[in-house]
């Protein structure tokens, strides 16, 4: 994407259409792809598996993307659905 200059447009897209609700999913979740137990192989398919449309060549690329979504998630509008 020729708009994405930054790991904070990446995180931005990657969360286009995403609600607290599906946020607070995904808060559960994602700590248990990003600690480092799942292998790079299974987190790229993964990632290869979702319809982002954003390719992503390795799977600490994807650990690290998930990693950033993460953290956005832990905040708001994330955690109630209301801006900050």
């Amino acid at each position: 994407f020729d708009f994405v200059k930054s790991m904070d447009d990446l995180v931005a897209h990657a969360l286009i259409g995403i609600d607290h609700h599906h946020a607070a999913v995904l808060r559960d979740y994602l700590p248990s792809l990003i600690d480092g137990k799942v292998t790079a192989e299974f987190l790229k398919e993964f990632w290869s598996t979702t319809p982002s449309g954003i390719h992503i060549d390795g799977g600490e690329a994807v650990r690290k993307l998930l990693a950033a979504i993460l953290d956005r998630i832990q905040k708001e509008p994330y955690l109630t659905g209301r801006d900050a």
